[in-house]
């Protein structure tokens, strides 16, 4: 589009809805035109909030209108599918809030649209662009921490009980997609545990391990069904430790010095002090940026081609097959399921 301005169609103005509708109404160079939703009172409020868009109740009247150039779709994953390839087919760019489908053969069948007729497909994986985790990225690949051990990580709150996706597809995607992003090494295998609390329900609580060819373990833990939000990730190195706490204000990303194995003093009787003590870890300085809004901003720069998408259709297809193999797992009561993505 040559730096012209993007006219943005919104699909979905229910949970997610109007947080793409606000930071894009903030980006340079974009317009909110468009708001869809089939529920009125929904557009009701998008008109308070955003007078100037056209609304409607039809996605198809939405991604119909020559004038929209892009769509971004925010309504339950059952949907994803059949909005975003109508867009496509229609010359529309897409961003899609994740997952970016329910199948990989629909994953494989939008990525295959996108690239024929040469349009951007972004899926909203938006903690890539969370300043604390671009840090983790960071000193992963400059080596601070050593060879990867470990990743630990829990992701819990007590949320909405979701009827078209699992406490996996949910909320483990997150931190699937971060493990993707910051490791330089793909997984072997995986094992995956998930618990139902309600009848005929999805899985609300779920365990994850990822193992890799190095000897690195991951682990996951993902809930519904806490009484606090806990949104953490540790990550132990053979030089150093780090920790990403996102609920803690001041210390999101902490760094832990000689704390490695190989730093350990020697062993008295049956116990070996690891060498680590509280005063050698650092606060590490983030950006204070809302990841969202620079998703956006990107979505806008790979659309006028000053940017290469960073979570595009073949990372949101790469989650898929993870979360597909999570599924198998889950389904043989915990059996390791090997993995090529």
């Amino acid at each position: 589009m040559n730096g012209s301005t993007v006219r943005i169609g919104i699909v979905g103005y229910g949970n997610w809805g109007p947080n793409l509708a606000r930071v894009f109404s903030a980006v340079s160079g974009c317009t909110v035109a468009a708001i869809c939703d089939s529920n009125r009172e929904r557009l009701h409020a998008a008109s308070h909030q955003h007078p100037a868009a056209e609304l409607t109740t039809s996605y198809d009247a939405l991604v119909d209108d020559p004038s929209i150039d892009s769509i971004v779709i925010a309504v339950p994953a059952r949907s994803h599918f059949a909005i975003a390839i109508a867009a496509l087919q229609r010359g529309k760019h897409v961003l899609v809030e994740k997952p970016i489908t329910r199948s990989v053969d629909e994953a494989a069948r939008l990525i295959d649209e996108a690239t024929r007729r040469n349009l951007v497909l972004l899926v909203d994986h938006t903690f890539l662009f969370s300043p604390a985790v671009r840090k983790l990225r960071e000193i992963i690949a400059g080596g601070i921490l050593g060879d990867i051990h470990y990743f630990h990580s829990v992701r819990a709150n007590l949320g909405v009980f979701r009827e078209d996706v699992n406490v996996f597809w949910d909320v483990a995607l997150h931190d699937i997609t971060i493990l993707g992003h910051i490791l330089n090494e793909k997984p072997m295998a995986l094992e995956a545990v998930g618990v139902r609390h309600t009848e005929g329900g999805l899985a609300s609580m779920g365990y994850l391990k990822v193992f890799f060819d190095s000897g690195a373990i991951a682990d996951i833990t993902a809930s519904w069904l806490s009484p606090r939000k806990i949104r953490r990730i540790l990550i132990g190195g053979s030089r150093r430790m780090i920790c990403y706490d996102e609920v803690e204000p001041h210390e999101k990303v902490k760094l832990y010095n000689n704390c490695s194995v190989s730093d350990a003093q020697p062993r008295q009787g049956d116990r070996q002090d690891s060498g680590y003590r509280r005063e050698d870890a650092s606060v590490q300085p983030i950006d204070q940026v809302e990841p969202l809004s620079l998703l956006a901003q990107h979505f806008r720069d790979c659309i006028n081609g000053a940017a290469v998408p960073l979570c595009d259709g073949r990372a949101g297809l790469r989650t898929i097959e993870m979360l597909t193999a999570v599924d198998r797992s889950v389904a043989e009561d915990g059996r390791r399921v090997p993995v090529s993505v």
